[in-house]
């Protein structure tokens, strides 16, 4: 297949350049924008927080004081810590549950520019993954002519850039872009490792592999990253790589994820456990409805929309353009992640049928670019102006014209349609306050208010979405009546046990305004049966039904 550039191929390479530096700037400037002021939420402010305790002291494994005096009152320990985290029988510390890749990044932004610095990351990482898209698409795509790697690459930018999950996910300190990227950068190094010296390429497959340990740190299921790269060895043309560099990205990742496996030996159930309850809930069952699943919200307005259907044709174009290698790459890639988690029992929270095939975005959006091409170039050629000089097919020339129309017609429609929808972010960007776990910059300023209002031997017991936002931003105990297991029993012995220590205890939520919040978003019905009066204090902004007040529980 020829690589040559052609006159208007030399031209696509420098207008492709420009779009993707447009797509980027448009997509950074629109995620630093709506960033986060603050956060609520079980796993964005338990990201915040580890990365904070890994910047202060090296650890994301914390004591809770509350709990360690409560330990011998046969009081559920449970609700004495946030969601994200667990205290395993016999260990002196609670530590969360999920991996610290991402708070390590986030701890060295925190480091630097301080709490800013922390909200601002993702969005960085963000657009760092649109330029890695853009020059894997190039790499990978190398068998195709310039052109139409040029426009595949461009507009695989960005699609990406104008999805809203793209945009959502990176509104918030999560572990789904930082994944992504450091996902497609392991491929691509795979990819630049080929046909370079020995040592050269041994170093790059050594990067490699510390990138997928890298990636494994940010989130454990990237490691079926290894299935896509795996397939990059073994179909390479110099054998002796096949193996050798594998081997020198086993040496990395073997680097990479020692720290991980220690830190779940030392402070977890075992060395192997596991990030999310999910992974543990695993059904044949829910196979079957969860890709469905995947593929409709895929087709909706949270995903990508129409142009969906043409991801089939783009791996066909690409076979046919860039080779058999290519295709294999891009199709591992993505089915390795939608099947990987079609058993799980996903929660809608984060809109997880979306958010878990996040890392696979970028081989999906290469084909869809790649099935826009295609179908483009079928529109083009059914043309009559394309058909001058063609010869005459009397037996079918009526029914070919009219598939050519048929095709030009429908086509035109589904390409038009498609990129319409598929840029709607330029025109109406996703609401950064629909965005789960995002705080503007009132709640935030209430929070402080609060931090500094409060005695500091206070407690507070809140729902399971402001539990970690407290303990971040107050430094306050907490606790959450939820997770008693029996309130009728332990919520006036945990009163005495206040009182007898001095601490007074208060109440973030609405007392009067229980019905219409969901269970996680609101303090229990039972709350209501005890005294409690005003302190005036209050946090806004909030994504609830209503606003949140602080009570203090009458002596």
């Amino acid at each position: 297949m020829s690589t040559q550039r052609t006159a208007h191929g030399a031209f696509a390479g420098p207008a492709a350049a420009v779009v993707v530096i447009v797509a980027t700037a448009w997509y950074a400037g629109i995620t630093l924008q709506g960033r986060a002021a603050g956060v609520i939420g079980n796993d964005p402010a338990t990201y915040a927080q580890m990365a904070i305790d890994l910047a202060e002291r090296g650890t994301p494994a914390r004591a809770f004081p509350l709990l360690d005096a409560l330990r011998d009152a046969g009081l559920s320990w449970y609700a004495f810590i946030p969601v994200g985290y667990r205290l395993p029988d016999g260990r002196p510390l609670a530590a969360p549950v999920f991996a610290f890749g991402a708070p390590l990044l986030l701890a060295a932004a925190w480091r630097l520019a301080g709490e800013g610095g922390l909200y601002a990351l993702t969005p960085l990482v963000g657009a760092a993954s649109l330029v890695v898209v853009f020059i894997l698409a190039r790499r990978l795509l190398a068998g195709a002519a310039y052109a139409q790697r040029a426009v595949i690459a461009a507009l695989g930018v960005v699609l990406l850039a104008t999805t809203p999950k793209q945009i959502a996910l990176a509104l918030v300190p999560m572990s789904d872009v930082p994944a992504q990227f450091a996902s497609a950068l392991a491929v691509l190094l795979a990819l630049i490792a080929e046909g370079r010296r020995p040592w050269p390429a041994r170093l790059v497959w050594l990067a490699a592999g510390l990138t997928v340990g890298l990636a494994y740190l940010i989130r454990h299921s990237t490691l079926l990253i290894l299935i896509a790269i795996g397939w990059l060895a073994w179909s390479q043309p110099a054998r002796r790589w096949r193996w050798e560099g594998p081997a020198w990205l086993a040496v990395g990742l073997a680097v990479m994820m020692a720290p991980d496996v220690a830190y779940r030996a030392a402070h977890l159930e075992h060395a192997l456990a596991v990030e999310s309850l999910e992974s543990t809930v695993a059904s044949w069952r829910n196979v079957l409805p969860n890709l469905l699943n995947m593929a409709f919200d895929l087709a909706s307005w949270r995903g990508f929309g129409p142009l969906v259907v043409l991801a089939g044709l783009g791996v066909g174009a690409v076979w046919r353009r860039a080779g058999r290698r290519a295709a294999i790459t891009l199709l591992s890639w993505g089915l390795a992640f939608a099947l990987f988690h079609a058993p799980l029992a996903l929660t809608a929270v984060f809109e997880n049928t979306l958010r878990y095939l996040l890392p696979a975005y970028p081989p999906l959006v290469i084909c869809m670019a790649a099935g826009c091409l295609a179908l483009g170039e079928r529109i083009v050629a059914a043309l009559p102006c394309a058909r001058a000089g063609e010869p005459a097919r009397q037996p079918s020339g009526r029914a070919l014209r009219l598939w050519r129309a048929l095709l030009g017609v429908g086509g035109t429609v589904l390409l038009a349609g498609g990129l319409a929808f598929a840029v709607r972010a330029l025109v109406k960007p996703p609401d950064p306050q629909l965005t789960y776990g995002r705080i503007g910059a009132t709640a935030r300023a209430d929070l402080a208010h609060l931090a500094g209002a409060l005695p500091p031997d206070a407690v507070i017991g809140t729902n399971d979405q402001m539990a970690g936002a407290l303990l971040l931003y107050t430094q306050r105990d907490t606790f959450r009546p939820f997770a008693f297991r029996s309130p009728a029993d332990e919520f006036p012995r945990f009163l005495a046990a206040m009182r007898q220590r001095g601490r007074p205890v208060f109440a973030l939520g609405n007392l009067s305004c229980l019905a219409e919040q969901p269970n996680d978003a609101r303090l229990p019905a039972w709350l209501a049966d005890y005294v409690w009066r005003e302190t005036g204090l209050v946090v806004r902004g909030l994504p609830f039904d209503c606003e949140q007040r602080v009570y203090q529980a009458a002596d």
